[in-house]
């Protein structure tokens, strides 16, 4: 649903723009739909799966990143390394983590950090208010929180690392459907509209001094 409101909305109105004689219909959902059923024509999803019998052509891979309010961080010990975290309050979306920790991917090393939790959801909207509220440290998706780290209202903590988990973003069909010029049109033009980087990654990598290995975000 995050995405969905956040960028596959903006997407799909610059794709009417596009096509002024054509109507959309987004229903959003965090549930896995059945395209059959429920008769819709595409699902754009966020998952590592691609064994539902659909057909995936890949849209983007999803990074997600550790963040906190500037206000949060001035009034808290100093995060340099991902064992700091040990000590603060942990924003967590389940997700994102393998035993109760946060992995975190360096340019030489790999690092899992057992975290104290503060507060979990499985909305990762939930996360980014309260982050942004100075609830505590949270792990989301850039697609999400990377106009708020620009404008300042976030901070991305341990800029050296990066999650080591990634999604990948997916339209997925049935291949019958493809046979749909529209459909056809539309995932085309979701392909073209994001590019190689996505343009929420690109921002993000246009505004933030991030390390040299992170290029690896496109």
């Amino acid at each position: 649903m995050a995405f969905g409101s956040k960028q596959l909305t903006p997407i799909v109105g610059r794709y009417l723009d596009d096509q002024p004689k054509v109507s959309a219909s987004i229903a959003l959902d965090d549930r896995l739909s059945n395209l059959a059923e429920e008769n819709y024509d595409l699902a754009v999803r966020i998952t590592s799966r691609t064994d539902c019998g659909y057909a995936a052509r890949k849209l983007a891979t999803i990074h997600w990143v550790y963040c906190a309010a500037p206000g949060y961080l001035d009034a808290h010990e100093s995060i340099h390394e991902p064992a700091d975290l040990v000590q603060h309050r942990c924003l967590v979306y389940p997700a994102m983590t393998l035993n109760g920790a946060w992995s975190f991917l360096g340019e030489r090393d790999t690092k899992q950090i057992a975290i104290k939790t503060a507060l979990e959801s499985n909305s990762s909207m939930a996360l980014r208010e309260a982050a942004i509220h100075g609830q505590g440290v949270a792990c989301l998706p850039t697609y999400l929180v990377s106009s708020d780290i620009i404008q300042g209202a976030l901070m991305i903590v341990v800029p050296q690392y990066r999650s080591a988990i990634a999604h990948t973003l997916y339209a997925m069909y049935y291949r019958s459907k493809y046979a749909n010029a529209l459909v056809r049109s539309f995932i085309d033009f979701v392909v073209d509209d994001i590019g190689r980087m996505p343009p929420w990654d690109r921002a993000l990598r246009e505004a933030v001094d991030l390390p040299r290995f992170c290029d690896e975000m496109a």
